[in-house]
């Protein structure tokens, strides 16, 4: 409380409700100058505290568009692989079906093929496999306007014995769009008895059973390189005549719209972040070939409300600090000094909560560098065998807080060791036990925060990917092997003979040409000739040791590599087993198997795949010359 008197302040001290105001004595002068520095102070302090907000809102908003593009991969390449499986178990049903039709030769009038479609349509209900004419098929696959470029499509496909893939109509009897899937089947070669297909519905095409909480699909669409859309459903005549005027209709940036354009030229993946915000809701765009028809699939997504609810704290948090900053300004040294230590801490918790604002709602993690300390999210334990969710002297002590496959144990102990400052959210894949005592593949994503230069946490959370690790494996075993013998196919034998010779460069190469193979098959049958073939590529992986390559790289032809090894007597003997094993395998098959080999030794023949390979193969010539079902090791005399 002030008094004046005399034109100046007096000093006075008042007591009020236990509190101690203590007022000083100023002139008019030093009030204004005080004042001036107060607003100064202020308006420094409001500056500095918004180009901070500035900072960390553009940061956020970055690091969530990251997020939402990787989401969005996630979801468009999880329709890609699902839709490029129907597909594959669609064309191995109907090759299959072709298979044995045609090596059996059933006729479409003995009635063999209807009850072998019959079989397989009542096995599954996806999709029914159907028998129609050449021309009854071009016809119906066309279109109800016969398009002729079409039609000459398919008539060329099928008559070359490809598969095809039709383009998406609708019909009269259908009440949804469909398209097909055919092969041709032959009655004699070169003679198309009929086709072999089945009608599948286009909105299979971007149907998917895999499920993200981060990303609300708006639509779904099918577009060709020129950008026009590939009709999936009625809908579809709601969207404009191509995807460029789709995207200007949403007032997509022109940048964007270029990108989108090379993306399509070059046939690649694009995922594009924030196509427009300018209205209240970011839409983001994902495109990925399908890698037939010039099919290529589109989603659009928007953002859900983390970000809205992210830049709402955010706000009420710069309202809160300007509070504190003005009463700061009004306050003692100490008590400022205080505030301004204080502020350096909330503003790393705040960083704390952006990080974890990118998760989704699943099993998160923390580890405190300053406290070595590690805590887990408790929905960890309906999952996972869980030890602890909570440990202190964590690294110390080696600790876990859930089990491990060992081979990843010392993997995530040096992601806590080893920090980065460089601001990425990082990710690794890792097996955990389940309840169940059973390794499950999850997708570890984290990311460190740093006070400063000094490491102080690590955020992060797990992922369940354990059904897409095993479709991933499957899909690449079915890549890898030869449908008929199963073993490895000559791409990917050779592939890894490459490997090993590169990083060996020793080892021994097998060329097995089966001799008079077409004698076989035109006496016995190609059903016998095919059984033959998987027949010898059993053999071979048997005698072959577990670690050695064995690969059909022909009709008739096989490869094997020894590696390590250029030992002749060892090479001789193993030729001797395989010839004694044809010997039981032609009494069991009723008519005789024989095979020349030549065999070749790295360096010695060669130190490349190609200088191998055709030194064995001249020595497996050699040996043919001089009455086949002999070996000889290239160069040397027949043994």
């Amino acid at each position: 409380m002030r008094f004046r008197k005399s034109g100046k302040f007096e000093d006075k001290t008042v007591r009020r409700k236990g509190h101690f105001i203590h007022i000083e004595k100023h002139s008019g002068k030093s009030i204004g100058q005080t004042a001036v520095l107060n607003i100064a102070a202020v308006f420094i302090c409001l500056t500095a505290l918004w180009s901070v907000f500035i900072h960390y809102q553009t940061r956020l908003g970055r690091e969530y568009n990251e997020l939402m593009q990787d989401n969005l991969s996630s979801y468009v390449k999880a329709q890609t692989v699902e839709v490029n499986s129907f597909h594959s178990d669609v064309s191995g049903t109907l090759n299959a079906i072709r298979s044995l039709a045609e090596t059996e030769g059933a006729g479409i009038s003995g009635g063999k093929l209807q009850d072998y479609l019959d079989t397989v349509n009542k096995e599954q209900s996806r999709y029914s496999v159907l028998y129609m004419t050449l021309d009854e098929f071009a016809e119906s696959a066309a279109g109800a306007e016969a398009d002729r470029a079409e039609k000459d499509r398919i008539y060329a496909l099928l008559r070359a014995g490809q598969e095809v893939i039709t383009d998406v109509n609708r019909k009269e009897e259908y009440a949804d769009y469909r398209y097909s899937i055919a092969v041709p089947l032959f009655g004699r070669p070169g003679d198309i008895s009929g086709v072999l297909c089945t009608v599948a519905d286009a909105q299979e095409l971007v149907d998917t059973s895999w499920k993200s909480g981060d990303i609300d699909v708006v639509s779904s669409c099918v577009v060709k390189s020129d950008g026009s859309f590939v009709p999936l459903r009625d809908s579809d005549k709601q969207l404009q005549p191509t995807l460029e005027k789709e995207l200007k209709e949403k007032k997509v940036s022109g940048d964007i719209l270029v990108q989108i354009e090379q993306a399509l030229a070059q046939d690649k993946d694009i995922f594009v972040g924030a196509l427009n915000r300018k209205t209240d809701k970011g839409y983001y765009i994902g495109i990925s070939p399908l890698g037939y028809n010039d099919w290529y699939i589109v989603d659009f997504v928007k953002e859900n409300k983390i970000y809205v609810h992210s830049s709402m704290l955010m706000n009420q948090m710069l309202q809160t600090s300007m509070v504190v900053l003005a009463m700061i300004v009004f306050a003692v040294g100490m008590i400022m000094w205080y505030m301004i230590t204080k502020r350096r801490k909330e503003s790393l918790e705040a960083e704390k909560y952006m990080v974890l604002a990118q998760f989704s709602d699943t099993i998160m993690f923390q580890y405190t560098y300053s406290a070595d300390t590690a805590v887990i999210s408790t929905n960890a334990e309906l999952k996972f065998r869980v030890n602890h969710l909570e440990s202190s002297r964590y690294l110390k002590e080696n600790k876990n807080l859930m089990e491990l496959h060992l081979d990843d144990e010392k993997m995530f102990q040096d992601i806590l060791k080893t920090p980065h400052n460089d601001g990425e959210i990082h990710a690794v894949n890792m097996r955990l036990v389940d309840k169940c005592g059973r390794y499950i593949w999850c997708e570890c994503q984290y990311r460190y925060v740093y006070d400063g230069n000094h490491p102080s946490a690590v955020i992060g959370k797990l992922t369940d990917i354990n059904s897409q690790i095993k479709r991933e494996q499957q899909l690449l075993k079915k890549v890898r092997l030869d449908g008929l013998t199963e073993i490895y196919n000559k791409a990917a034998g050779e592939e890894i003979i490459r490997r090993k010779m590169a990083k060996s460069r020793k080892g021994l190469l097998y060329i097995l040409d089966v001799d008079n193979f077409k004698q076989i098959n035109d006496q016995y049958g190609h059903c016998q000739g095919d059984k033959a073939l998987a027949h010898i590529g059993g053999l071979l992986k048997s005698k072959f040791r577990s670690d050695d390559i064995v690969c059909r790289i022909g009709g008739d032809e096989f490869v094997a590599y020894m590696d390590g090894t250029v030992n002749r007597k060892a090479a001789a003997k193993k030729a001797e087993d395989i010839f004694k094993a044809l010997e039981e395998c032609s009494q069991e098959m009723d008519f005789e198997i024989t095979v020349s080999i030549g065999i070749a030794a790295c360096p010695e023949h060669g130190s490349t795949y190609e200088e191998l390979f055709n030194a064995a193969d001249k020595a497996m010539y050699e040996g043919k010359k001089h009455g086949k079902n002999q070996f000889q090791i290239g160069g040397n005399e027949i043994l």
